[in-house]
């Protein structure tokens, strides 16, 4: 059996909201659906001293959040299992801000980062680094 995130029914703005899971076999067909609930908490400093705001399932940063990680820059977006997943946003301390998709902490997917200079790249990215051409 294997699980995977269908939707996400909360947003922000909701102290409580629910994440949608399924489960299925190993012919892909939906067996199972179940409710996970996400709560909002205040900020929390974690012990690498960075301060997350925003949804947790459990333990676990999940779903929509803002997080301050020092000498990385302000992430503002979705989380998956306390990864940064899905459409977010990234400024970095340089000044380079990125805004797309994003896999398990990295820039990966369309996304189009604006660096200090003012000068631009968009185009698919992977694990951080840029994939193909682009503009």
């Amino acid at each position: 059996m294997s699980f995977w995130r269908c939707e996400s029914a909360s947003s922000c703005e909701e102290s409580v909201g629910y994440l949608d899971v399924c489960s299925a076999s190993g012919d892909s067909e939906v067996s199972n659906v179940f409710q996970v609930p996400l709560k909002a908490r205040p900020a929390q400093t974690l012990s690498s001293g960075d301060v997350y705001t925003g949804q947790w399932m459990g333990r676990l940063r999940h779903g929509r959040g803002h997080l301050v990680q020092h000498g990385i820059g302000t992430y503002e977006g979705e989380f998956f299992r306390n990864k940064a997943h899905g459409k977010g946003r990234l400024a970095r301390p340089c000044g380079d801000v990125y805004d797309g998709q994003f896999q398990e902490n990295f820039e990966s997917g369309e996304g189009k980062c604006t660096y200090a200079d003012g000068s631009s790249h968009t185009g698919q990215w992977r694990m951080g680094e840029k994939a193909g051409a682009g503009k």
